[in-house]
């Protein structure tokens, strides 16, 4: 099992360097997902910052996912 809790948080900081940005939050995701491919990982949960979905007044969020 994986659990990913982590992430470079901070809308300003996307804004003034959005290359490290994305390189720290979307590439390092994205490692994660191929690191526990390759290693059979059954169970995958991540948590995503509040930056992520803007002002919404609508709590909680929750993503689903399940494989077919």
């Amino acid at each position: 099992m994986v659990i990913n809790l982590a992430a470079q948080a901070g809308v300003r900081d996307s804004l003034e360097n959005p290359r490290a940005y994305i390189q720290s939050n979307l590439d390092g995701f994205f490692n994660i997902l191929e690191a526990s491919e390759q290693h059979g990982v059954q169970d995958f949960t991540y948590a995503s910052s509040s930056s992520v979905y803007g002002n919404n007044e609508k709590t909680p969020f929750k993503v689903i996912s399940k494989q077919t």
